[in-house]
């Protein structure tokens, strides 16, 4: 049986597809451990983003508006590459297409994510520091090993009722992941 080749394209999709995965399941966490955030408010958030995609359509100058925005808030530019090395690590991303593809999804959800809770929800310097310290926190979790991104994605589940297509097939093949007791 020969090995399995998968093209550069594919490499850098899958990529993308865990970086946006990821990165929208802790800053749920994060708004949910913090601010006491669930499914109501996440709809909001999911709505926005994809309005927001929408109008991006491909567009560069579009994207760099909305990431730019960010900049009146004082988002924290340390703090946000912080979280994507670490995540990157931290999921173990290989190969040059997969890396290129999980920090553009993860610039991506973060920034669009962002600004729609600062649009929608008002956070201003001091709330949106502490939201991105916290998600270089649970970043830091997973590159250290002590946590899986599908034990957030778990317990967004169990406390929100939020649904992870990634959480169904892990546990397709292990086993349902038992996260309290």
């Amino acid at each position: 049986m020969g090995v399995m080749h998968l093209s550069n394209r594919y490499r850098k999709q899958l990529g993308v597809n865990a970086g946006i995965a990821c990165t929208q399941v802790l800053i749920y966490q994060a708004l949910h451990d913090l601010w006491g955030f669930g499914r109501k408010r996440f709809a909001i958030i999911e709505d926005l983003v994809d309005q927001y995609s929408r109008d991006i359509d491909h567009c560069g100058d579009r994207f760099s508006f909305y990431r730019n925005s960010l900049d009146e808030v004082k988002l924290s530019e340390r703090l946000k590459g912080d979280y994507i090395r670490w995540m990157k690590k931290g999921i173990e991303v290989s190969g040059k297409a997969e890396n290129v593809g999980s920090e553009a999804g993860m610039e991506y959800t973060y920034v669009l994510m962002l600004y729609a809770i600062c649009k929608q929800f008002g956070f201003k310097q001091k709330k949106l520091q502490r939201l991105q310290e916290k998600l270089k926190f649970y970043a830091r979790l997973i590159l250290d090993g002590e946590v899986m991104i599908v034990e957030f994605m778990k317990c967004m589940e169990l406390e929100c009722g939020q649904k992870f297509k990634n959480l169904e097939d892990w546990e397709a093949i292990n086993g349902e992941l038992k996260i309290y007791g």
